[in-house]
């Protein structure tokens, strides 16, 4: 899949991954997508992150790929850590609690690389633990 992604325009890589996350019923494509964005077209990478990565789970499946190294690059880097980090700041306390629950990358893992600032007393908690 990353070999026909680097095939085509990143724009259309993007329409794609919106796609694949708001009407295609795909599970991790769509965090792959996004995730190669984040190395091809690091500004488009930024609305496109917004639209796919609105849970949890995709936010997880978003960090390990980047993690494992398959679009490029293994760390997170700037932005994407920052991309993530505006996610758990925006994230409701109900959606950060259902994104505790899974194995791989967990949020406690995503908290401790990306380092958000807490907003309130809620937050601190949860993020302390």
């Amino acid at each position: 899949m990353l070999d026909a992604a680097r095939s085509v325009d990143p724009y259309f890589v993007a329409q794609a991954a919106v796609y694949a996350r708001t009407a295609g019923a795909m599970k991790d494509m769509p965090a792959l997508l996004a995730a190669y964005l984040t190395v091809a077209d690091p500004d488009l990478s930024a609305g496109v992150f917004g639209k796919v990565v609105n849970n949890g789970r995709m936010l997880r499946s978003f960090v390990q790929i980047m993690r494992s190294g398959q679009v490029g690059r293994a760390p997170l880097g700037s932005r994407p850590k920052r991309l993530v980090q505006q996610w758990l700041e925006q994230a409701s306390i109900c959606d950060l609690m259902q994104a505790a629950t899974g194995a791989a990358s967990s949020l406690a893992d995503i908290v401790k690389m990306v380092h958000p600032r807490p907003a309130d007393a809620q937050r601190k908690a949860l993020y302390a633990g």
